[in-house]
């Protein structure tokens, strides 16, 4: 609403409407209970990220096979209209990344291989809601370079990644979150965090509550407890990617979090965040859903 807290708009083709459901088999069918209304269909933790401000920009763009990509683009965070538009900080053109042989992302409304095409900005929020058994996952590896692509270009502030291994895409400023259990359960929550870069960071103890889980082994944590440590490893980097961010953390927990996801912020005094990120400081993330 034009004078409301929040403008909102869905990208030239305008709203999907309810009679015209989203396809995403891949023969084309339709799932008319799964679709009725996609915009309403946003995560517990969609208005946290968004804030409450009048200037807020939301911005959904319906993909193929049943996914909705949400931009979220707060005021300070993404360039204003008269400084022009943000530069991509992700470009990807025609991927296609396969399990085996079977094809799982690249595919069209119509099950053809025509790639995935999708950009983003810096500055910008972004959250990719998608059926399951769509390649949330796979996509993911793909973007951290630990399974191949079979085609197309993914390009990280303008570099071709290609080959890239992993580690020199972490050096360049790629953070990844999967949703699985990923770190050694005979670490303490405090060795994880060295290991992931965060050595020496005051976000040892920014938001993780209590402070006592750090210096418990990893194993012994609940799976919130377990989330709490990921995502405080998470941080730096130019881009963040994260499978369900907020997976097994209650409310009070995200509120916390969120507070110190938020692109806007300057992720130092309120974030409590000891490396302060060089101007603009924004935690740039695309969240899976």
């Amino acid at each position: 609403m034009e004078n409301g807290r929040i403008k909102k708009r869905t990208v030239p083709g305008g709203a999907v409407p309810q009679s015209s459901p989203l396809r995403h088999s891949a023969t084309g069918d339709p799932s008319p209970s799964e679709h009725a209304d996609l915009q309403a269909q946003h995560p517990p933790w969609f208005q946290l990220l968004a804030g409450d401000s009048d200037d807020t920009e939301i911005i959904h763009e319906p993909l193929p096979r049943g996914v909705l990509l949400t931009r979220i683009r707060r005021p300070g965070a993404y360039a204003s209209a008269d400084k022009g538009p943000s530069s991509p900080i992700l470009e990807i053109r025609g991927l296609i990344v396969e399990r085996g042989k079977r094809l799982v992302i690249g595919l069209d409304a119509e099950g053809e291989a025509t790639g995935l095409d999708l950009t983003l900005y810096q500055g910008e929020t972004a959250i990719l809601q998608a059926p399951n058994g769509w390649g949330k996952s796979t996509f993911i590896a793909a973007l951290a370079g630990l399974i191949p692509t079979r085609k197309g270009t993914i390009r990280l502030q303008g570099d071709l990644l290609g080959a890239t291994p992993p580690w020199k895409r972490i050096r360049n400023g790629l953070r990844v979150l999967p949703s699985d259990r990923f770190i050694f359960p005979d670490l303490t929550g405090r060795e994880a965090l060295k290991l992931s870069g965060s050595a020496g960071s005051p976000i040892n103890t920014f938001a993780v509550e209590p402070p006592s889980l750090l210096d418990r082994k990893y194993a012994s944590l609940s799976g919130g407890e377990r989330r709490q440590i990921a995502l405080a490893g998470f941080h730096g980097g130019t881009l963040g990617v994260c499978d369900e961010p907020f997976d097994a953390l209650d409310g009070e927990t995200t509120r916390r979090w969120s507070i110190c996801w938020q692109p806007w912020e300057r992720c130092s005094s309120r974030c409590r965040i000891g490396r302060k990120l060089p101007e603009p400081a924004r935690c740039r993330t695309i969240g899976f859903s």
